[in-house]
């Protein structure tokens, strides 16, 4: 864990100073990626594998992972524990792959620096979450209890700036093989509450709230 927290600082450090690698002072890095065969500088990439990732996109959708509608009667109101059904799971993945590696360590922490909020990092999914949930209720009704996440799937692609050999007479932009357009998924932080069908209480749009409201049957 400390690993990936080093990790994650180290990315959050270099782009927002504008420095992609560790080892480069002053490199220029274009905003998206270069068509191949685009031309390359490696004195930007002093002592580093010159090669850079670019985050291609990142769309945040919200999930509604687990829920469990319940009728607290008369009588019956305090803290109460219920165990939720599983509605819908999200897992980390990174192409095909659902173990996260390094590489797509250090690729979700710059996805989380793009869409500002903290992300998965490591192998995870909500099926391993706690599916039980506490509660109190004060007053008697029908309650919807709902857990949920913030899912975000894109693509990234990984360049090489590389050397001149054979016809090749420059440094070029090259694309690593399997590495463009890459797919990944993460998501953020679980989060939980309780939801009624009071007409008085209706929840943003496109909030998780909202969603739970719907599977309320509101």
């Amino acid at each position: 864990m400390k690993h990936v927290t080093r990790l994650a600082a180290i990315v959050a450090a270099t782009v927002l100073s504008g420095i992609v690698c560790p080892g480069a002072a002053h490199a220029i890095i274009p905003d998206t990626p270069p068509p191949p065969g685009t031309p390359c500088d490696p004195n930007d990439w002093p002592g580093t594998e010159r090669r850079h990732t670019w985050v291609d996109s990142a769309e945040t959708d919200i999930v509604l992972t687990h829920f469990l509608a319940i009728n607290v009667a008369p009588g019956t109101t305090g803290s109460r524990t219920d165990t939720l059904t599983t509605v819908n799971v999200v897992t980390t993945t990174f192409g095909t792959s659902t173990e996260i590696s390094e590489e797509a360590t250090f690729v979700f922490a710059k996805v989380s620096l793009k869409v500002g909020f903290s992300l998965q990092q490591v192998t995870s999914s909500t099926n391993t979450a706690s599916s039980a949930m506490t509660w109190s209720f004060g007053q008697p009704g029908y309650y919807g209890l709902y857990k949920g996440t913030r899912r975000v799937v894109g693509t990234v692609t990984t360049m090489v700036c590389f050397p001149p050999i054979g016809p090749i007479t420059s440094w070029q932009w090259v694309a690593l093989r399997g590495r463009t357009n890459l797919p990944y998924t993460t998501y953020s932080n679980m989060e939980e509450g309780t939801i009624t069908c009071d007409p008085t209480m209706v929840p943003p749009p496109g909030s998780l709230r909202e969603l739970a409201r719907r599977q309320l049957g509101c």
